[in-house]
């Protein structure tokens, strides 16, 4: 992941960097996962936050599979969630509103795998 200026809601979640990408599915042109094969995966987000950073969506073809939230005025935001995927189905990482920002050291990371 890389720096980011203040969140802009629904803007994507740019990660410029990648350790894995089997099946060459993540796009960091364009910061999107399109799922090369039909099947059931599994994402997780984590990242540092500033105490004003309200969230971040896991998007599923640009509908809202699972919301983020930081209520609590935390500095760390974590969740994860399953989504059956046929091929060609998009995931991205969208802020939830305008509110605060995203570090973008190393402990912010964006990652997944097919299960079946």
């Amino acid at each position: 992941h890389e720096p980011n200026p203040p969140a802009t809601k629904d803007l994507v979640i740019p990660f410029g960097g990648i350790v894995l990408n089997h099946g060459n599915g993540f796009s960091t042109a364009a910061s999107v996962f399109t799922a090369p094969y039909d099947g059931d995966y599994m994402f997780f987000f984590h990242a540092d936050i500033s105490p004003t950073y309200r969230g971040a969506i896991i998007r599923k073809n640009n509908v809202g599979v699972i919301y983020c939230h930081n209520d609590a005025e935390d500095h760390r935001l974590a969740c994860g969630t399953t989504v059956n995927l046929q091929a060609g189905d998009e995931i991205t990482l969208t802020h939830m509103s305008d509110a605060g920002a995203i570090d973008g050291g190393k402990e912010t990371a964006f990652s997944g795998f097919r299960i079946h």
